[in-house]
């Protein structure tokens, strides 16, 4: 009788876990190896991030069962906001289709969102569709590739360069402070999935161009034989735990962000006007300026009561730099200010950055990348290597993260269904 193919999955914060329950399923052999504490001292609201995520009509029930062991989600009333110089834009709210023809949004920008959000197919057709209009009239489908994209642009640029997230569908999203990995490797033990928690990985063997397994250390240390290698952490993540696997995987290449998501944490004063904020919006001071800096801040409820999270995009080459990251948080105090008096700020936490350093807090999690590096993607190519992290995803959606694992899915159910029994068994004896 002939037995199952070994799929090795080296992932942390969760990364892997839908894949490897899904290759479990389809009938692999899958060992989960999670390296999530040798990656940085990051909190469990750094590792949250920024964004949630939208609501996929073509899911299946194991998609957003993966997310929800992460910590428990719910659906945001309203839909995503955007918190705009005229006013808030609930984008499933009463008045969401108002704000849209009002903001000159509905006619082009609106139809052609929910036509290809997280779609991976027809760019060309998109494109197309959007290149011709104003930016006036088609500023919302730029920001549906920018809000969640891996790679920097100027906001007229960007519906040329990023995938869009499906902005009008029902948004999803957790508590920073209920981020909980551990649950998540435990949703993938209960469905076979063989899970490594705490682990090293000091090696990987190569030889005649194929992996031929990994060195893993935690409680059940050895080497693990495997048919297939699928590597989730970041050129800049391998270098900080592995030396050997940085050498071997990345040839000791770095790709390096432009910029990354950074986390502040504001307290307001009670107040009727805070306690009725949206519990998650995106604040936007002048939309013809960059999308970055105190212009571009994500705010996501805290909780405590009246308090956010607040994630500001900024250069990657000031992150550890705590005079810029103070400063960059009182511009944003004041326009808010400006709109509404009566949000006073009462106390506001720099990022970890402000007091830490590279070796203790590690590589970035929500790193954006210059086009040009993301067009010459690091790794090296092997047989049965496959590659799923931020240097590799069409961008942070989970809907374009799980279409892209889809991907690599497909391709490991051709390898072994074209091989005939002889060369399966084979195989296996490797």
């Amino acid at each position: 009788m002939i037995g199952t193919p070994r799929v090795l999955i080296a992932s942390a914060f969760g990364r892997g876990n839908w894949l490897s329950v899904k290759l479990t399923q389809m009938g692999f052999n899958v060992q989960l190896i999670d390296v999530t504490e040798k990656l940085g001292a990051t909190s469990k609201e750094d590792r949250e991030g920024p964004f949630g995520y939208f609501d996929l009509r073509q899911w299946g029930n194991e998609e957003q069962a993966a997310l929800n062991a992460l910590g428990p989600v719910r659906e945001v009333a309203g839909g995503f906001t955007l918190w705009l110089k005229s006013g808030p834009w609930e984008l499933r709210g009463a008045t969401s289709i108002h704000r849209a023809q009002v903001l000159k949004q509905y006619d082009s920008a609106w139809p052609l969102v929910h036509q290809f959000g997280d779609v991976n197919g027809d760019r060309k057709l998109w494109i197309d569709k959007l290149k011709d209009l104003d930016f006036e009239e088609r500023w919302s489908a730029s920001l549906a590739s920018d809000l969640m994209s891996n790679q920097s642009h100027w906001p007229n640029e960007a519906f040329l360069k990023s995938i869009p997230v499906s902005l009008f569908e029902p948004y999803f999203s957790r508590v920073p402070e209920r981020r909980n990995y551990k649950t998540g490797l435990k949703w993938c033990e209960d469905r076979g999935v063989v899970v490594v928690e705490g682990a090293e990985i000091p090696d990987v063997a190569i030889e005649n161009r194929k992996v031929l397994g990994l060195e893993v250390r935690s409680d059940k240390s050895g080497f693990v034989k495997c048919h297939h290698l699928i590597w989730m952490l970041s050129s800049m993540e391998t270098a900080h735990f592995s030396p050997r696997c940085f050498l071997k995987l990345y040839k000791g290449q770095m790709m390096e962000p432009e910029w990354c998501w950074i986390r502040y944490k504001i307290d307001f004063e009670s107040s009727p006007d805070i306690a009725s904020m949206p519990e998650e919006f995106l604040f936007i001071e002048n939309i013809n300026l960059p999308w970055a800096h105190d212009n571009y801040a994500i705010f996501r409820q805290s909780l405590y009561e009246h308090s956010y999270h607040v994630w500001l995009k900024l250069p990657y080459s000031q992150r550890f730099h705590r005079d810029y990251l103070q400063e960059r948080i009182h511009p944003l105090i004041e326009n808010i200010q400006k709109r509404n008096p009566r949000l006073k700020a009462i106390k506001t936490t720099l990022p970890a950055e402000a007091s830490s350093h590279l070796k203790e807090l590690g590589a970035p999690l929500f790193p954006i990348y210059r086009s040009s590096d993301l067009a010459q993607s690091l790794g090296v190519k092997l047989k049965n290597l496959k590659f799923s992290h931020p240097e590799y995803w069409p961008s942070f959606s989970w809907g374009s993260i799980f279409t892209s694992q889809n991907q690599i899915s497909a391709e490991l159910r051709r390898w072994w269904g074209e091989m005939s029994d002889e060369q399966k068994q084979k195989e296996l004896e490797l």
